[in-house]
């Protein structure tokens, strides 16, 4: 129930965050 999609979004927040870290990251080594 709640907890569930508390749960998810929780995650779908964690993957976004990586993928942003990850594209910051390559912009850094790119420059």
């Amino acid at each position: 129930g709640r907890r569930q999609d508390e749960d998810e979004g929780a995650i779908r927040h964690v993957r976004a965050a990586r993928k942003v870290r990850g594209r910051h990251r390559l912009r850094r080594g790119g420059l």
